[in-house]
């Protein structure tokens, strides 16, 4: 996991610390440009799409755009340059990319805005010339913008929506503030976002999702300089994370079910039955060893007919016995005294992880109101209406309209990690995982699928990670564990449990929908039946 998610400020120190230790601007520039026109000659070949339109601003972020015109030109495309500035306000950088570019056979146009009619006026006329281009890339902006766009930039947005093109914008879409998101009505949607050298904040943050697209990262080789600066250890997730992820969850040759973890569910209500069912069935393929469910009547023969290897309890067994317990999915209303005595349990446990999922939320609510703590080895895995009443202050200062005030979803799943002292998967459409610790460490998953939104899939996530955690704790346990694990302090492991659940569930709803392009929704049993089979395609 060892790409960065930086914000603009901590972006702009990681640069400065490149060029300290002799970085030159234009070698950066150039790392860019090659890796983005890697990157478009494989996905946007030129039989496809011979003719592109660049939208260029007076930055560095236009001159990357002028820079892989240049590339694609050498290719034998016909690459069209759209300008927001004139020459002589460009980047001294970015003026002799453009250069670079005409000599290149690259062809310019100068625009401006038209207040009296809303609309740009090229240097010629241009829409015919500037309709044909089968694909745009957006360098209008860069990471710095911190105002809603206006006037010609505005405009230019405006025009680039209205062709109905794939967009690749160029570390982020123009209209987005690197750290928030969305600011103002214009802005790019794009078809994919290039990121480069490093993830920013904007590219989880669920509201801009529909900006940015298909998510890549282009690396700038710039991960070398990241202990010179001072930042919170934010990293993304994605599929080539898995098998550093899978190392300790994989069964030993010696193993045998009591090596594999003891689970105990709790979940489930006459109003919810599916829901401790769905959890078990996520538990099944853990790998945990042993399942046992609390679940209501409703929901036993369907459970044993699906599990037949399911060991039912009648009332809360001796937590001794267990490596793990979930509690709380579907549980409505619930019963404080089971709570009290199973988050207590794990609190004094050094052996058993804990996952808090919605029925539980109530009594949590209260606890963390009166400053109860919780510890490392529990996960709660709230969605974002569940985070707002478990963690009030973060969650308005996430709906903050002021800059200096508002945080993003990175900076409030950390909040309330260390507010509660537990590890906490902030759900949603780019999932955050974030453990209890004054480094503010979160993950976030980089790419997942809309069609995830499909009621089910929480529960069987809450297995899921409840069966790793239970596995995770008995080898733990074994004085032969791994000595990397050794290594790593309880909010870590629990930390890392959770990025794995997290991410295969994804993946496999990526998978899914790769392969069911027609599909409208993957319904959570489907799920628990393709994720043993998700391809090592990473």
């Amino acid at each position: 996991m060892s790409r960065l998610i930086l914000s603009a400020h901590n972006m702009a120190a990681l640069e400065n610390a490149a060029f300290a230790q002799g970085e030159q601007i234009a070698t950066l520039m150039e790392k860019a440009v090659v890796g983005c026109a890697n990157w478009l000659e494989k996905n946007y070949g030129k039989s496809q799409f011979p003719v592109v339109g660049l939208l260029v601003g007076s930055g560095h972020n236009g001159g990357d755009a002028l820079g892989i015109g240049r590339e694609l030109c050498k290719e034998g495309r016909q690459v069209r340059a759209l300008m927001a500035s004139a020459k002589e306000a460009l980047k001294p950088l970015t003026r002799s990319a453009l250069d670079d570019f005409e000599a290149h056979g690259g062809t310019v146009f100068y625009c401006s805005a038209d207040t009296r009619n809303n609309s740009l006026q090229p240097s010629i006329p241009t829409e015919k010339q500037l309709q044909v281009c089968d694909l745009w890339l957006d360098g209008l902006q860069g990471f710095g913008l911190n105002r809603a766009l206006s006037g010609t930039h505005a405009q230019l947005v405006a025009f680039l929506n209205q062709t109905k093109k794939p967009v690749v914008a160029l570390d982020l879409p123009s209209g987005l503030h690197s750290d928030f998101g969305v600011i103002g009505e214009e802005f790019i949607r794009a078809t994919t976002t290039l990121a480069l050298g490093a993830f920013k904040p904007v590219h989880f943050d669920e509201n801009a999702l529909q900006a940015i697209g298909n998510l890549n990262l282009i690396d700038l080789d710039l991960e070398k300089f990241r202990e010179q600066i001072s930042a919170p250890d934010w990293t993304s997730l994605v599929g080539s994370d898995l098998p550093v992820l899978f190392e300790e969850m994989r069964r030993t040759p010696s193993a045998h079910k009591y090596k594999n973890g003891k689970l105990l569910v709790i979940g489930g209500s006459t109003l919810f039955p599916g829901a401790g069912i769905l959890t078990c069935l996520g538990a099944g393929i853990s790998g945990v060893g042993m399942i046992h469910a609390w679940v209501p009547a409703e929901a036993r023969t369907p459970l044993l007919t699906a599990m037949p290897e399911i060991i039912f309890e009648d009332h809360l067994p001796a937590l001794d016995h267990f490596t793990a317990i979930v509690l709380g999915p579907g549980w409505v209303p619930g019963n404080l005294d089971v709570y009290r005595r199973v988050v207590d349990h794990v609190r004094n446990s050094t052996h058993c992880g804990l996952v808090l999922d919605a029925g539980a939320f109530s009594f949590l609510e209260a606890d963390l109101s009166a400053g109860e703590m919780l510890c490392e080895r529990i996960v709660m895995t709230p969605h974002l209406g569940e985070f707002a009443r478990l963690f009030p202050e973060p969650y308005a200062r996430m709906q903050h309209s002021t800059f200096d005030l508002k945080i993003n979803r990175l900076e409030a799943a950390s909040w309330a990690a260390q507010a509660s002292g537990a590890v906490v998967l902030f759900k949603g459409a780019r999932t955050c995982i974030a453990e209890p610790s004054q480094a503010a460490s979160c993950a976030a998953i980089a790419n997942s699928s809309p069609l995830l939104a499909h009621a089910g899939h929480g529960d069987v996530l809450a297995g899921l990670l409840g069966g790793l955690l239970a596995a995770m704790h008995a080898r733990a346990a074994q004085s032969h564990h791994a000595t990397q694990e050794k290594q790593l302090n309880p909010a870590q492991k629990t930390k890392k449990a959770a990025c794995l659940a997290a991410l295969l569930q994804a993946q496999t709803a990526l998978w899914f929908s790769a392969q069911n392009p027609a599909a409208l929704t993957l319904p959570p049993g489907e799920l628990v039946r393709l994720l043993p089979h998700l391809p090592h395609q990473w």
